[in-house]
């Protein structure tokens, strides 16, 4: 069975786990990438000027629909949320008008709405929670002849209605395949920043977060994990086969067990040794755990924060923090030296004043080794607590559940759901700030907010001065995330300019791969990864099994 997988923006951890998953039972898969340059829905939203205009101009969305039909795949497979439903769907009708090949989605929109894509004529199969053991049996059906619409997780599309299956016990961690992150090779400079998982679930459940859904999966919501020499094992290797310069952790919070933290921090520093990000919590993050942050090289620490109104935060949130705990948080990492970043929401209920925006703006002012101030308008995601409450505050209208459900969210970059312009002119001046405030020197920071400079910015272009902003910081403090994105903008600009973009290069040439095959002499001598770019093009890039046409004594490294 040949999979072809569809993404956009960045790597997808999913897609590289499902990869992985089938390529381990036989499959052969590929990725067709859509870099959706300034619409990546990551940091831009191509939906006003002059994003609009450049996402047009650099579009490659219909090159990525030829590529899929070029590789005549067995099976489409697209990971969606909510904020990447639409160019979902149009990738999927651009595949289906010009070939009959069965479409499904997974990820987290797919899973709480999959009624919308099901309804739509492109998407014959849906997965609700993770994809893994799901898809490598659908796949082994598809390979025997047959659909078995009893797999556990899939939802099939019928003719009157869906037939859904109930998902199934969740897997051990230790028992998945390490995600295939050579799959983005061509797409991603992976070395920049390697994108890994240790952990799958969050002690927390806000009421915005899709994360709160997933309790129907996990209803302890206690994290699974991977043991600490798994997860250290994969790193160390990928740092070589990489020359990996930031490790990225998506869990939601790296450290919610702590005798595992304690286990991980020491082995980190002493068999990987590169600088990491991560995602933490104010609760959990206690004096030890801001010292072996440090200890271990975390270059800095994510922290959801929202609001300093405790009030709204814990009642309206469902977030157990006080303000006592943020301050103690702050102060554990300026004591031990670590950056960390914190994520603020714009626009919740009673919130709604300049008294809460600016009492965070003097809390986040005192902060020492605070980083970035990532700025969120608040948004509604399907079938989320949040959904209810905005439509008990008159934030949204009842009928605007059922465009939710649809993907049709707003975006939380571009305002979210807020439509009055004195609010938006008021987030802006606070939100330019913010981004601004870490780059200032503490005695600046607090001359701007006791004299209210910080309201010229509301007449500032909210996008493009962030930009900016952002641009400025990645050389200030030559930021390694910052620069990942700009690098993966410059591959990509040069690739659609001078390169053609997107594109499929074809089956291989059997007789030219035996012939490179015998010239270089790589068989018993070193891996397929380290022979010349030559190679490397004929042996990842092919689109028939390379056993077909090498001997079989000669197949040590495929």
């Amino acid at each position: 069975m040949k999979i072809v997988f569809s993404t956009m923006g960045e790597m997808n951890m999913g897609t590289a786990a499902v990869s992985a998953a089938l390529k381990a039972k036989g499959h052969q898969t590929a990725v067709a990438f859509d870099p959706s340059l300034f619409d990546e829905h990551l940091y831009f939203v191509g939906e006003s000027f002059p994003m609009k205009q450049l996402a047009a101009l650099f579009s490659q969305r219909e090159k990525v629909i030829q590529k899929i039909i070029d590789m005549q795949p067995d099976l489409v497979a697209i990971g969606v949320i909510s904020d990447t439903y639409k160019w979902a769907i149009d990738i999927a009708k651009g595949v289906k008008e010009h070939v009959d090949v069965p479409i499904i989605f997974g990820g987290l929109f797919a899973t709480n709405c999959f009624e919308t894509p099901l309804s739509t004529p492109w998407v014959d199969i849906v997965c609700i929670g993770e994809g893994e053991q799901p898809m490598v049996e659908l796949c082994n059906a598809m390979e025997r002849g047959e659909i078995d619409h009893s797999i556990p997780n899939l939802v099939f599309k019928k003719d009157d209605g869906y037939l859904y299956n109930a998902p199934r016990p969740l897997q051990d961690m230790d028992d998945l395949q390490p995600n295939d992150i050579d799959l983005f090779k061509d797409d991603i400079n992976i070395g920049n920043r390697y994108y890994t998982l240790s952990s799958k679930g969050c002690i927390i459940s806000c009421t915005f977060c899709s994360q709160a859904f997933y309790e129907i999966f996990n209803e302890t919501r206690d994290p699974r994990r991977r043991s600490v020499d798994l997860i250290i094992d994969e790193l160390a290797e990928a740092k070589k086969k990489y020359n990996v310069r930031l490790f990225d952790f998506e869990d939601n919070i790296l450290f919610s067990n702590k005798k595992w933290f304690r286990e991980f921090a020491p082995k980190y520093a002493e068999r990987v040794g590169v600088p990491y990000i991560c995602m933490g919590h104010p609760v959990v993050c206690d004096d030890e755990t801001a010292r072996l942050l440090s200890e271990s090289g975390c270059y800095r620490l994510q922290l959801g924060i929202q609001t300093m109104n405790e009030k709204n935060r814990q009642k309206l949130l469902r977030r157990p923090e006080t303000n006592e705990q943020v301050r103690n948080c702050f102060d554990n990492l300026d004591r031990y030296k670590v950056k960390y970043s914190c994520d603020h929401i714009f626009g919740l209920p009673n919130e709604l004043g300049a008294v809460d925006l600016y009492e965070a703006a003097v809390e986040y002012s005192k902060c020492e080794m605070i980083n970035k101030v990532n700025t969120f308008f608040l948004t509604v995601y399907p079938k989320t607590p949040m959904v209810k409450q905005a439509i008990e505050w008159g934030m949204i209208q009842p009928e605007d559940e059922e465009l939710i459900n649809a993907g049709n969210s707003a975006y939380y970059y571009d305002y979210g759901i807020t439509s009055r312009p004195d609010l938006k002119r008021l987030f802006r001046s606070y939100a330019i700030f913010y981004r601004i405030m870490p780059a200032m020197p503490k005695k600046m920071r607090f001359f701007i907010l006791r004299t209210r400079l910080f309201k010229v910015f509301a007449f500032f272009p909210k996008t493009i001065m962030l930009f900016l902003i952002d641009l400025f910081l990645t050389f200030k403090n030559w930021d390694p995330v910052s620069r990942h994105v700009i690098g993966t903008y410059l591959l990509w600009t040069k690739k659609i300019i001078f390169h053609g973009g997107v594109k499929y290069d074809g089956p291989i040439d059997a007789d030219k791969v035996i012939k490179l095959w015998s010239e270089y002499k790589i068989i018993n001598t070193r891996p397929v990864g380290a022979v010349d770019d030559k190679i490397e093009i004929g042996l990842f890039k092919a689109n028939e099994t390379l056993k077909d046409y090498v001997p079989e004594n000669d197949r040590t490294y495929l």
